[in-house]
């Protein structure tokens, strides 16, 4: 018995809604299913450490918020969403009490770079400027499809690009940098664009107007979509009720998850299975919020207390590289990286 929606989808985080409202802004009638209490996945603040500290659950920085015209499209602004930039956007603490502070005024990065190597800090110079040159194919290229394996390799210029989106850190260090340090080498090459990003607009997400859009808090406990001749027939809920269409069905859960417990072995065939097993997961955080009764006050001085993102580590990128090695054995790393988010400061 058809449901009366022409799509749904898996997953109220924001990815899934922003699915679901595309679909919407396609003419689609649309149904978004969630298991937790809450929407918004990603975007979402609650009062954890205690009650009056809003802290933010899975993430404060959104690196390429700005590189997607998916804000303006779906008219999140009108929704409450607002987009902060803190300035400075990210700092490395030293032990020695040094810092290396990024921010969005040139000189002034440039400044920070050279305490420790003005050869450095002209080389930061050459490389924000080449990046606002290449803003714009940049932000083309992550928001169309990926080129062929042809494209990629036309010509010399494609290959060093390509190169350089697998290159590891210390290569790129290494090449790039006279002095090595874990913080101007692994944190300063992610954070290059200086776009660091937080949002305080927790349930901004929630707007799906541009046609209907329903979303259920619906708890799953094996949502294993009915699959027949290919084609997702029905999506059965943990209370019993089954959503039955024959439109979209789109999941917006972990690959390995979505391929091992929603659809099974039954549905997907002993080939692909066994290729989904081997699915790996990068190194998570080990998260600790806090409810402080002060900013936190770093012997570095006003570059970590302004910062939004504070990262503290040893002087050296082995030390870094051995942390990440700890962590890919599954053991507690001897001197951890640590990443402070500053949301008091910041507020």
């Amino acid at each position: 018995m058809p449901s009366g929606y022409d799509a749904v989808v898996n997953g109220a985080g924001h990815n899934g809604l922003t699915r679901g409202c595309y679909l919407a802004k396609a003419g689609l009638k649309v149904l978004v299913l969630e298991q937790y209490s809450e929407i918004g996945g990603m975007t979402i603040s609650e009062e954890i450490a205690a009650p009056g500290f809003l802290l933010d659950v899975h993430a404060s920085g959104y690196l390429v918020a700005k590189l997607t015209p998916a804000p303006q499209e779906l008219g999140l602004a009108a929704h409450g969403l607002e987009l902060i930039t803190p300035d400075p956007n990210w700092a490395q603490v030293f032990p020695d009490g040094k810092a290396l502070a990024i921010g969005r005024d040139l000189e002034m990065t440039v400044k920070s770079f050279a305490q420790f190597s003005a050869k450095d800090g002209e080389t930061w110079r050459a490389l924000y400027q080449s990046y606002l040159v290449a803003k714009p194919a940049i932000t083309a290229g992550m928001n169309a499809p990926p080129p062929s394996l042809a494209a990629e390799f036309a010509g010399a210029a494609e290959v060093d690009r390509y190169r350089f989106q697998f290159q590891s850190v210390r290569s790129w260090a290494e090449q790039t940098l006279s002095r090595r340090r874990s913080g101007i080498s692994s944190p300063a090459a992610r954070c290059m664009p200086a776009s660091h990003l937080t949002t305080r607009s927790a349930r901004s997400s929630h707007g799906c107007s541009p046609a209907p859009c329903r979303m259920s808090a619906s708890a799953w406990s094996r949502v294993a979509c009915t699959m027949s001749c290919d084609r997702a027939k029905a999506v059965p809920l943990a209370s019993g009720e089954r959503i039955a269409l024959d439109g979209v069905v789109a999941s917006n859960v972990d690959p390995r998850h979505f391929a091992l417990d929603l659809l099974g072995e039954a549905t997907l065939g002993s080939g692909i299975t066994e290729r989904i097993k081997r699915y790996e997961w990068g190194s998570s955080f080990f998260v600790i919020y806090a409810a402080l009764d002060r900013p936190v006050s770093y012997r570095a001085g006003a570059a970590g207390d302004s910062a939004g993102y504070v990262h503290a580590v040893g002087q050296k990128l082995d030390e870094l590289a051995e942390t990440f090695a700890q962590c890919r054995a599954c053991l507690l790393p001897s001197a951890p990286m640590l990443g402070i988010i500053n949301e008091a400061g910041i507020d």
